[in-house]
């Protein structure tokens, strides 16, 4: 997996796109809404293709957060799900790197392509909040992603990170970077969205540092 250096961490620069757990296991693909939802009433993990459509394999595997949470490991050898302490960490760089143009809230094209090559894309996402009456939108206009965090008060829903460009075909000149907020940055942990990943320091079986860390951000209220 390409991956690009930002701050102390290295961000895969494509998203996901697997179909199995790094045991090997199959991750359910899901064909229909129907199907989302069901994995989700139920807990379960499962990923799909944007409109339940593989002609649009091009954007990457949407997955639910079960998937991304799952011990089997979402991630592949070496490589984690994104805390939400890491996604803090990568805005702080990207606003450290552009801090004049951050005031306005915009990062420019040179600062995602050319400084950090992080190449967010907008792939959209399915929020299963409507149900019944929920679809696929904001395909060329959000790139939204899961991280592996959880609100320990808050149930089902879980922190995303996101990029916003209004006009994406038209090259990314500029984007608004959302403020990362525990707040309103979040979705029902049943919606499918992008995942990316970041390497970790231990490619070993026991559990890098990071990923400890997590275990305990998840078990306090922040």
């Amino acid at each position: 997996m390409q991956t690009t250096q930002i701050g102390n961490l290295h961000w895969t620069t494509e998203n996901l796109n697997l179909r199995n757990f790094r045991n090997g296991d199959e991750i359910p693909l899901a064909t229909s809404l129907k199907d989302v939802l069901h994995y989700a009433a139920n807990q379960q993990p499962c990923c799909c293709y944007y409109n339940f459509d593989e002609s649009n394999k091009m954007y990457g595997l949407y997955y639910n957060w079960y998937a991304v949470a799952d011990d089997r490991n979402l991630a592949p050898e070496g490589f984690r799900a994104p805390n939400h302490i890491d996604v803090e960490n990568l805005f702080e760089e990207l606003k450290n790197r552009n801090r004049q143009h951050y005031e306005n809230a915009i990062i420019e094209k040179d600062v995602l392509f050319q400084q950090t090559q992080f190449n967010p894309t907008p792939s959209g996402y399915l929020c299963i909040e409507e149900e019944d009456d929920a679809v696929f939108e904001g395909l060329h206009k959000y790139a939204w992603y899961w991280t592996s965090s959880i609100f320990p008060d808050k149930d089902n829903w879980a922190p995303v990170y996101n990029f916003l460009n209004e006009d994406w075909d038209a090259g990314f000149y500029e984007a608004n970077l959302y403020s990362y907020n525990h707040e309103y940055s979040d979705e029902p942990m049943g919606s499918m969205l992008a995942v990316r990943c970041v390497k970790t320091e231990n490619t070993g079986g026991n559990k890098s540092v990071a990923d400890e860390l997590d275990d305990l951000l998840n078990g306090l209220n922040f």
